[in-house]
């Protein structure tokens, strides 16, 4: 092989190395971009994470804590219909009683007649 055989040897190699580093090189510049696609969809999606914190802490929470304070209220209203409703109960027991021990009174003097 010839000097000059073995010179264009080495520039075809050369050519192919240049072409491959040149492949390379838009690959990284490709990844780059990808890269900086991410960082920019991640910094969206803290965004969103931090308004939806800032949606729970300032709405969604005080209003679950009202709903809660409304249930409590039920909750004690409830408590006390059913003590009056007991009381309410129990009078009319005591009144059923006084009311047949009263037939049984007028029953008996009606019959002493």
């Amino acid at each position: 092989m010839t000097d000059s055989e073995k010179l264009d040897l080495i520039l075809n190699e050369m050519s192919d190395i240049k072409s491959e580093v040149l492949d390379m090189k838009n690959e990284v510049s490709d990844m780059k971009n990808e890269v900086s696609d991410m960082k920019n969809e991640v910094s969206d999606i803290k965004n969103k994470v931090a308004s939806i914190e800032l949606l729970i802490e300032n709405e969604i929470q005080p209003n679950i804590m009202r709903i809660a304070e409304g249930h409590l209220d039920l909750n004690r209203k409830l408590n006390e219909s059913i003590k009056v409703a007991n009381d309410v109960k129990n009078n009319l027991e005591t009144y059923d009683l006084y009311i047949k021990h009263h037939e049984s009174e007028i029953s008996r003097l009606k019959k002493a007649e």
